[in-house]
């Protein structure tokens, strides 16, 4: 949410009379090429890639026999230590577990440091980077007519075959390359990072459209009704949808956090959206806002907001 709020609040309010093509050209140039340079200066590739092919050669002067020279001892044990802190251990999932499990205010502390320490301005760079490229996106598509179902259900049918046909095969080809060398976190780099923000664009812009096709065609009108309610408190269900993860996994009595398998943890996601859509719309049958929705107006505008639903003359009787 941080992200959002920030991006917005920056950049966003001063594009909105720019033009559907201009916003769509712009946010991909930012999301895919300055997204992906920014994601690559976060996570060091360039220096970690580097570091691989040096010590690649002191290796292979090892095995032939040379001389070693004091820089290349020095490239060896960076490069040793490197790996060394890649690896997953049991000690460094024990420590993982007993850093998450320390307390919210010491998590919310470290956290706090990520956002004002020495690496800061790089984390946010990405940060809006990552985020500005992809409204700005939603933003054209929204001018288009493509978020409201304007466009012709061929439209749609088409753009989400070519999305789908363009990021799932990047995806696949990832993982199992991932896969393939035990997530050595190079390849994980190289093989995920690198071209992470073309498929994600091309994947939502699918998704998106594999959606308006389900509207267009008027289908599961009741879930529609429910994932609108869910859009129309969003704010008030990140929130929930906080307080719920965090008693599951840490603060109430079963404390989940690094005990449940991945197939498990969907089982979590799909019980918290349970949350999510049968709450938003109960709620809404009798309030005008979500409660944090209502708070933050009610803060905007300096004055109680009003809050219970206004009723139609017929609905009183």
């Amino acid at each position: 949410m941080f992200k959002y709020g920030l991006t917005a609040l920056l950049a966003l309010y001063p594009f909105r009379k720019l033009g559907a093509r201009t916003l769509l050209t712009v946010g991909t140039v930012i999301s895919v090429v300055l997204g992906t340079y920014s994601l690559l200066q976060f996570t060091g590739w360039e220096h970690d890639l580097r570091l691989s092919k040096q010590a690649a050669i002191v290796a292979e002067d090892r095995r032939a026999g040379k001389a070693i020279t004091p820089a290349q001892k020095a490239t060896e044990t960076e490069w040793n230590a490197l790996v060394s802190d890649q690896k997953i251990t049991e000690a460094s999932i024990q420590k993982a577990m007993t850093e998450a499990c320390a307390g919210y205010w010491t998590n919310v502390n470290v956290r706090r440091h990520n956002y004002i320490g020495p690496g800061a301005a790089l984390l946010y760079v990405s940060v809006l980077v990552e985020s500005l490229g992809a409204m700005m996106i939603g933003m054209g598509l929204f001018k288009t007519g493509f978020l409201t179902g304007e466009l012709s259900y061929a439209t749609y049918a088409w753009t989400a075959i070519l999305g789908f046909a363009i990021s799932a095969p990047v995806y696949v080809i990832g993982i199992l390359k991932a896969y393939a060398s035990g997530f050595f976190f190079l390849d994980i780099e190289k093989w995920v990072y690198i071209p992470y923000f073309f498929p994600r664009e091309a994947g939502a812009i699918a998704i998106a459209a594999a959606v308006m096709m389900v509207v267009k065609k008027g289908a599961l009108r009741s879930l529609q009704h429910a994932f609108a309610a869910v859009g129309q408190t969003a704010l008030s269900n990140y929130i929930l949808t906080t307080v719920l993860c965090q008693f599951l996994f840490l603060w109430g009595p079963w404390k989940l956090y690094g005990k449940l398998e991945y197939f498990q943890l969907l089982y979590v996601v799909f019980a918290v959206w349970a949350v999510n859509l049968i709450v938003s719309p109960i709620w809404l049958r009798s309030f005008q806002f979500g409660p944090i929705e209502w708070l933050w107006r009610s803060l905007t505008y300096v004055k109680l907001q009003p809050m219970l639903l206004k009723r139609g003359p017929a609905s009183n009787r």
